[in-house]
């Protein structure tokens, strides 16, 4: 048999985080730039959107490009259609029309050029679904489909909802989609020490408690609340890696006052993050991927 050196098959995990998950696009910009490119792709809520738009063929370039766009709140609003009386405050038609223009009305999983898995949560069963066939747009949908934001989305018999409930950052999704080797980037507040030294540089909005992650404009009470559910979504998280195993795991430093749900204005900041984040660790990365002696 001859040796034959080549490099392990390389997947990405993109986790969610809202106007945050845009430091995606920076990590995705930086590995180009370096000739590094995914052979496997996964993503939950906004890591599942810049996912498959990075799939579809969207380059890092273009959607900086688009996302600038949407710092102005003008051009924001264009997808807001406010439904208070359905599952969602957003009705999501304006949105769904945005990804049908950028991803293509009739595209499938089947017409990409690698595996893509977006991750859901059943809201019925509260099982976790893994999308990996079907209609693009409508698993992009279903995958940032926020409770009380947005409704569930309809697949087959059941309703999904953002995966970020029980999987927000799918490196064991990448790793069943034949990744050899899994670089995960984990998005989410971090809570304790590190938060201290972020929040040390961070530019804060006026109304923001120390060390809150919670939107300032809502009341003390639902700031509280939301606080609770990231406190726990968060160590969800950091356990579902331990037991994922990935080879490498980027946290890209995003001031602590962008949250899921504030800060559009300001969403090229996390797309900086996320290059400065890759660029910091460009080694560590041509480390885990380094060519491995294989036998054929």
């Amino acid at each position: 048999m001859t040796p034959l050196i080549r490099q392990p098959r390389l997947g990405l995990a993109l986790g969610g985080g809202g106007v945050r998950g845009l430091a995606h696009i920076g990590i995705l910009s930086v590995l180009e730039r370096e000739g590094i490119r995914p052979a496997v792709l996964a993503g939950t809520s906004m890591g599942g959107l810049v996912a498959a738009a990075y799939a579809v063929g969207l380059s890092p370039e273009a959607l900086t490009r688009e996302v600038s766009e949407f710092t102005h709140l003008r051009r924001l609003l264009t997808l807001v259609d406010l439904a208070p009386a359905r599952r969602g405050l957003l009705q999501g038609d304006r949105v769904r029309s945005f990804l049908i223009d950028k991803l293509g009305k009739d595209t499938t999983f089947a017409d990409l050029p690698m595996p893509l898995g977006l991750v859901a949560v059943d809201i019925d069963s509260g099982e976790e679904v893994v999308l990996t066939q079907g209609p693009l747009v409508d698993a992009v949908l279903a995958t940032c489909a926020v409770p009380g934001i947005f409704s569930p989305v309809r697949w087959g018999d059941r309703c999904l909802s953002d995966g970020g409930i029980l999987n927000n950052v799918p490196a064991d999704v990448a790793r069943r989609l034949g990744a050899e080797v899994v670089i995960a980037v984990d998005v989410g507040p971090e809570f304790g020490r590190r938060q201290s030294e972020t929040e040390a540089h961070a530019h804060r909005g006026p109304t923001a408690a120390r060390g809150s992650q919670a939107p300032g404009f809502l009341p003390p009470l639902a700031r509280d609340l939301y606080q609770s559910y990231l406190i726990m979504a968060h160590a969800a998280t950091q356990d579902r890696l331990r037991h994922a195993h990935p080879d490498l795991v980027l946290r890209p430093d995003i001031p602590a006052d962008i949250t899921a749900f504030s800060g559009f204005t300001r969403a090229v900041e996390p797309i900086r993050a996320g290059e400065r984040e890759a660029k910091a660790h460009i080694a560590m990365v041509r480390e885990v991927i380094k060519p491995g002696l294989r036998l054929f």
